[in-house]
């Protein structure tokens, strides 16, 4: 899923299915835990776990720019995120429900899901 930003008048984005190895190992060193937790602490609201995606969104400008250097509004960053993360759930539990409708038993009376 690509997140796009606007920090400081400048558009980013970021493609959650292209973390390397070698960010997951600096962010994890960062938070002081798993990939996972970086995870949870941006749906979370943790400063420290925004503060390592301005980083993986601005080192594409600033290839030098260090971790704990990054100072951005955290808002910038967490509005499109969970705005992102809130339609990826839509666009899931709206194919779980279709899923679920065409799944369900039709009955000799021709309706789902009702006893015969």
């Amino acid at each position: 899923m690509v997140i796009r930003f606007r920090i400081g008048g400048k558009a980013y984005s970021y493609d959650e299915d292209k973390l390397m190895l070698s960010t997951a190992v600096i962010i994890e060193e960062h938070i002081g835990g798993t990939v996972s937790d970086w995870q949870q602490g941006l749906l979370d609201g943790r400063a420290d776990c925004y503060q390592a995606l301005a980083w993986i969104v601005l080192r594409g400008a600033d290839p030098d720019v260090a971790i704990g250097d990054v100072d951005v509004p955290m808002m910038a960053l967490a509005n499109p995120y969970l705005k992102a993360k809130m339609r990826k759930i839509a666009e899931l539990t709206a194919v779980v429900e279709k899923a679920k409708r065409e799944a369900a038993p039709v009955t000799a009376g021709g309706d789902a899901g009702e006893a015969a």
